[in-house]
């Protein structure tokens, strides 16, 4: 690594230390709550923090090994359905441009050295198939997000394309999960089973186009 590299590097450790301190001192001493029912009672008890509270756990939500379906499900029960899917879909690429920035600054030049690792695979598949694969996956009720934004930053992907294909998963994915999380408010309204039916629809749907399923899953 050249020399002037060591600061910015320097800058992205030291940044992911601080992460994952502060999301273990969440977890720990702060009693961050992990079901859905929890995480209305804490964004409720936050008042008019309650949006910010919650789209800093979307934003870390890796670093407090809390799942994006629970957070998004979650801002569907606290908030409206517009509300909801802003929130969510900005959280989700918060975090994956987050996790995209961490992996470019702190692991790419080490993973570039090491000839057949799985990280290094992984970085040669997302420049194979460029963005479309994020964006596919972004959307996808059970599309892998972390592995797969991390792997982004170890390739060579542009990040302007990453964002991009960001901005056309992401609100799919929140406004999905988001409008499951409303109809939980109630389930036994016809919005409830609605809703339901068209999560699972959508998900066995795509699982079951070939080309999608494999685009989806299958590369990684």
């Amino acid at each position: 690594m050249t020399p002037s590299r060591w600061p910015r590097r320097l800058l992205a450790i030291a940044a992911l230390v601080v992460l994952a301190a502060g999301a273990h001192l969440a977890r720990t001493r702060l009693g961050l709550p992990t079901t859905i029912e929890g995480l209305r009672e804490t964004v409720a008890a936050l008042g008019w923090w309650g949006p910010a509270g919650l789209l800093a756990a979307m934003t870390l939500r890796q670093f407090l090994a809390l799942p994006s379906a629970l957070l998004l499900t979650a801002a569907g029960i606290c908030f409206d359905l517009p509300t909801a899917t802003a929130l969510g879909a900005t959280g989700l690429m918060l975090s994956a441009v987050l996790s995209f920035a961490l992996a470019r600054g702190v692991l790419r030049d080490w993973v570039a050295g090491r000839e057949g690792s799985r990280a290094r695979r992984l970085g040669a598949v997302i420049e194979r198939v460029g963005p479309t694969v994020i964006a596919l996956s972004t959307a996808h009720p059970l599309g892998l997000l972390t592995p797969l934004h991390w792997a982004a930053g170890l390739s060579r992907l542009r990040p302007r394309r990453f964002v991009w294909a960001l901005a056309l998963g992401a609100p799919v994915r929140a406004f999905a999960y988001a409008l499951f999380g409303a109809a939980l408010l109630d389930t036994a309204s016809a919005t409830f089973r609605t809703a339901s039916i068209a999560l699972a629809a959508g998900t066995l749907l795509v699982l079951a186009v070939g080309p999608l399923r494999r685009r989806i899953f299958g590369q990684v």
